[in-house]
């Protein structure tokens, strides 16, 4: 089942604030198309640790509907803590700033098959 969604622009703009405090409006205008392509293919995944921070972070009134439309997107892998592990030793992530959920998160996208199909960026 292919779900498609519709983010308005003012909805997008909040989510990134909240995702990106520091990101600049030019750069959101700019990405646009982009994201609005790539949601429309279905090649946006969603991860529950995301939906978690977003969760945390938004207490606006498009809130309830940013949050419905995140748990619309097909969900990405999520890594277990069994998964995890052996990724921050194996490649040395310990020390150096990132989270657990930021190594979380790279250990799914790891895991999650389509990352190749969906990644439309030249492959070196």
């Amino acid at each position: 089942m292919r779900t498609a969604i519709a983010i308005d622009d003012e909805l997008l703009r909040k989510a990134v604030e909240v995702a990106d405090p520091g990101i600049n409006e030019a750069e959101i205008v700019r990405a646009n198309p982009v994201r609005r392509s790539l949601l429309e293919s279905d090649r946006v995944l969603c991860h529950p640790l995301i939906v978690l921070a977003l969760t945390c972070g938004s207490r606006s009134a498009p809130r309830e509907r940013m949050l419905s439309d995140l748990q619309m997107l097909r969900q990405g892998m999520v890594a277990t803590t069994d998964e995890v592990l052996p990724l921050i030793e194996n490649e040395r992530l310990y020390d150096n700033g990132c989270g657990a959920v930021d190594i979380a998160l790279l250990a799914s996208v790891l895991m999650t098959p389509e990352r190749s199909a969906m990644d439309s960026r030249p492959q070196s």
